[in-house]
């Protein structure tokens, strides 16, 4: 009897123990996108400028420490995407933006230091992320006309579809303080192609903000 009392008693301490580093908490920010375009086919002679597009990101992250190391899986809505602008002898002008609305789950690892009344961290982050909707909008002007349209993007595995499924290496820095807060700065390599044209490959690249709060012990 008193054995078991005592492996209860002990698993309960480990219990209280590990749950003490366990934190949880929201986190929302903004993203500055863009879409690269390498290939020749499709895109062969047509060389956009391409910019950044603003989007928005905001999600539940955890925290789980050991130590000066701590285990960041998180779930997000993102928006992502990118724009193209082309200006030939200033006779034709067109500017199409893309954004994509994601669901994104990375999975930091973050190192972090005593400085201050806080800690600053660093850290890496595989990501995956499955595309809810998208929508581009085409500006062009030629010889004085322009024109405006809009068009929702399909997802899919035809050619002119875009792949659902992205997935990306993430890196970051940023500061944490004791009560919770923090800041990050961050940036996102996409690793996937998202086009379905076998002679043109499409990425994401990203950096931005974002500030959360971590509640826990």
């Amino acid at each position: 009897m008193k054995k078991t009392l005592f492996l209860l008693g002990f698993a309960g301490i480990i219990a209280q123990s590990a749950s003490a580093f366990i934190k949880v908490g929201p986190e929302v920010g903004l993203s500055f996108n863009k879409m690269t375009y390498n290939g020749t086919g499709s895109a062969s002679g047509f060389a956009p400028t391409l910019s950044n597009v603003t989007g928005f990101r905001a999600g539940i992250l955890a925290d789980i420490g050991v130590g000066p190391i701590a285990i960041q899986p998180g779930v997000f809505y993102t928006s992502k995407g990118g724009k193209q602008s082309m200006n030939y002898l200033g006779l034709f002008t067109a500017d199409l933006k893309t954004k994509v609305n994601s669901i994104e789950i990375p999975v930091w690892i973050q190192y972090k230091h005593k400085l201050g009344p806080g800690k600053v961290f660093v850290g890496v982050a595989p990501s995956v992320s499955y595309a809810l909707s998208g929508k581009s909008t085409l500006s062009a002007s030629a010889f004085g006309q322009s024109a405006d349209s809009a068009y929702n993007i399909t997802f899919g595995s035809d050619s002119t579809d875009m792949k659902r499924l992205d997935y990306a290496a993430n890196f970051n820095v940023g500061y944490e303080l004791g009560m919770g807060l923090f800041v990050r700065i961050f940036y996102s390599l996409g690793l996937a192609n998202l086009s379905n044209d076998a002679m043109i490959e499409t990425k994401n690249r990203g950096f931005g903000v974002s500030v959360g709060y971590l509640i826990g012990k």
